[in-house]
């Protein structure tokens, strides 16, 4: 059998001038959000936000205990929206981090990777993304580079759902 070929599409930016003023919003909340990380054994502080349909937006942070069981900062923000009865309601979710250490103000020499969420949070957006019946566009970004995908079928391609399970959300 031939090999076959799996491509993703994304645009990619190097300023959040080149994104429209709600993504900036949302952006700048993220790096807000990050403000709250508590991370004391990683040194690594992630924040993320979530914008709805009607524009609201939610903030979330990376929250780390001894026992190292780790809440991603896309998993806190999706449970609180969960937690307030609008996870059907996302339209965006920006994400960015690095080290504690990473001073957001400076402007790097070399360009810097963006974050991208984990596994399970990939997993936790594609049943958020099935919930509200449309494309959730993510937002990664480092200090000086963004990538804008619309769903999360370009970073979970093949994912498994509720519907594998003979469960509809709709």
């Amino acid at each position: 059998m031939p090999p076959h070929t799996l491509t993703i599409e994304y645009e990619e930016y190097e300023s959040p001038n080149e994104l429209s003023e709600d993504e900036r919003n949302l952006l700048e909340s993220a790096w807000a959000a990050r403000r709250n990380s508590y991370a004391p054994y990683s040194n690594f502080n992630v924040g993320a936000a979530v914008q709805t349909k009607d524009g609201k937006v939610f903030q979330g942070s990376n929250q780390e205990n001894a026992n190292f069981k780790v809440s991603c900062a896309e998993r806190v923000v999706l449970d609180s929206m969960g937690a307030t009865g609008q996870k059907d309601n996302i339209a965006k979710l920006a994400v960015v981090g690095g080290p504690a250490s990473l001073d957001v103000k400076q402007i790097p020499e070399t360009i810097e990777e963006p974050i991208t969420p984990c596994g399970q949070c990939r997993q936790d957006i594609k049943e958020a993304e099935d919930l509200s019946n449309d494309p959730i566009v993510l937002i990664l970004a480092s200090r000086n580079r963004i990538r804008r995908f619309v769903g999360i079928k370009q970073l979970l391609p093949f994912a498994f759902g509720p519907a594998d399970l003979g469960i509809s959300l709709k």
